[in-house]
């Protein structure tokens, strides 16, 4: 660990986690909103499809209603994962499946920026890192590289690669603006997260890099 950094504190911990939850809050607000809207129109093109009788075009729009609805229980499920209250120790976490957990938060994001989101974390290694530490750092290095990707301009690439014994997440923005600014912060509170687990973060010239110890599969 860089001697010159010193660990987080909890205060520090929470400010940070309610300032990431809010932003996320509010930049995903209109992608709560659109599928609750869908969901009422649908409702009412299927109550009148049924009553006309015409049970398949009732169906398909049955269809939509279920596929808004699980979409947005996806999404509102992610959210307020982050607001849960963890208390655990470091552990084994599976790292692909953690950052599955995101996925749908920064998919929304990217989406609503009409921006381009390519994910390739399919990587079965274990990392001993406490999961809301790890996600918060992770939150705050993927908003801090998308936001420099101007709107319908880019491609946001999360990467996740490993070797026998660290495992590497690399994030960049492909078509960007100029991804060397605006990064600090973020890369300055995931350090001081990331550190104490024995993990670097590095500046990379279209974004960052974070590479990880691994731990043994429990």
């Amino acid at each position: 660990m860089n001697p010159e950094l010193s660990p987080l504190t909890d205060e520090q911990f929470r400010a940070n986690r309610f300032e990431m939850v809010s932003r996320l809050a509010d930049d995903l607000a209109h992608e709560i909103k659109n599928p609750l809207n869908a969901i009422v129109i649908n409702l009412e093109v299927l109550k009148v499809r049924a009553m006309r009788g015409d049970i398949e075009a009732a169906m398909q729009r049955a269809e939509v209603i279920e596929h808004e609805t699980r979409r947005l229980h996806r999404l509102l499920d992610r959210l307020l994962q982050l607001l849960r209250p963890e208390r655990e120790e470091p552990t084994n976490l599976a790292l692909d499946q953690v950052l599955d957990e995101l996925l749908p938060l920064i998919e929304a994001q990217v989406r609503l920026a009409r921006n381009q989101l390519v994910a390739d974390c399919a990587v079965p290694v274990f990392v001993p890192i406490r999961r809301d530490i790890f996600k918060f750092a992770m939150l705050n290095l993927f908003t801090a590289v998308h936001d420099q990707i101007a709107k319908g301009g880019g491609t946001l690439a999360i990467r996740c690669t490993a070797t026998d014994d660290t495992a590497f997440v690399a994030i960049s923005a492909e078509g960007g603006t100029s991804p060397a600014e605006g990064l600090d912060h973020a890369v300055h509170v995931a350090t001081l997260l990331l550190a104490p687990s024995g993990a670097e973060v590095r500046m990379e010239p279209l974004g960052v890099s974070v590479a990880i110890p691994r731990a043994a599969a429990i």
